[in-house]
């Protein structure tokens, strides 16, 4: 699905990977994310291989998937303290995961909706809450699987400003997206076409890149049907490109040297001891779970009332 992609990502970047449907896009920002591996090449976080040490850095890497894994009968605020305690060290207290659920829900402005029901929430909203569930865990490293998705303009430069805010907060964050409007608070844009590289570097730059006026126009100039070689056309003049030289060449060079053994040891060793023994992890789901089924009480009447309803069928 992928060929001769190589970039590099600096810290405190907000990178959009842009292009058509089925350009590869969520391919590559999975492998970069260790979601899916890929089968060749290679992932390196601050030069040491993701893939081989995903251990010790997954504590350090948010994913958020197009679809919303929200529990939407509860509010806001249950829902995070939910979250905070499958992903938090069995040793936190009540009043750090309260402010932890805190830090998430200013980070993405939805402080006022914390006691809002999830199902009463727009869209918008809701991709808000599901980037504030992966802050929850302070990761380094946020991926967003196209969050502007069917949001209206106004709620999608809203969602992007916050990204921004959030890169210039300290965290490198990496999204998927379609839309254009609002790339240019983007520090970079990968633009794929074909499964294959076409652009890295500023959103700037890329119109000149592309000789176009306008950042909708791209996907014309790079539409495959119109030119089935467009993938390999684009991807040979970005290699002959300055910015090539910039972004792929010079600053994959500049990555730290790999940290030594007993550097990822003791990573490693931190990552498990933060993280959450199963039975832990197997009460806290029970208990929401609980939670889930009062929060809906038709559901929970239906469940009462269907083992004696199937008797009265059997005994009839």
């Amino acid at each position: 699905i992928l060929a001769d992609v190589t970039l590099s990502i600096e810290p405190c970047e907000l990178i959009a990977i842009v292009g058509a449907s089925g350009a590869g896009k969520s391919t590559l920002m999975k492998a970069m994310c260790g979601f899916e591996r890929a089968t060749t090449g290679e992932v390196a976080i601050n030069g040491d291989d993701l893939y081989g040490a995903y251990d010790a850095y997954r504590s350090s890497i948010g994913y958020v998937p197009q679809d919303d894994t929200l529990h939407r009968t509860l509010s806001v605020e249950r829902a995070l303290i939910h979250t905070a305690r499958l992903r938090l060290p069995a040793d936190t207290d009540a009043a750090e995961l309260a402010a932890r659920v805190d830090a998430a829900l200013a980070a993405v402005d939805m402080t006022a909706h914390r006691a809002t029901r999830i199902d009463r929430l727009s869209g918008g909203q809701r991709k808000r809450v599901s980037i504030a569930s992966e802050l929850l865990a302070e990761p380094q490293l946020l991926f967003l699987d196209e969050p502007t998705s069917g949001l209206d303009p106004g709620l999608e430069r809203r969602l992007m400003l916050t990204l921004r805010r959030l890169a210039d907060g300290g965290r490198t964050v990496v999204l998927v997206t379609h839309a254009t409007a609002n790339i240019r608070v983007c520090d970079h844009i990968a633009f794929m076409v074909g499964g294959r590289l076409a652009y890295f570097g500023p959103p700037d730059q890329a119109l000149a890149f592309f000789g176009v006026d306008d950042f909708a126009d791209i996907y014309a100039t790079t539409d495959l049907q119109a030119a089935p070689a467009a993938a390999t056309t684009w991807a040979d003049r970005y290699r002959r490109s300055p910015q090539h030289q910039s972004y792929a060449v010079v600053r994959p060079a500049r990555r730290p040297a790999v940290p030594s053994a007993h550097a990822r040891a003791d990573r490693l060793r931190r990552a498990r001891a933060a993280a959450s023994s199963r039975v832990r992890q197997l009460g806290v789901l029970g208990r929401r779970y609980v939670e889930l089924i009062r929060a809906d009480p038709r559901n929970l009447a239906l469940l009462l009332l269907q083992a004696p309803v199937i008797a009265l069928l059997l005994l009839l």
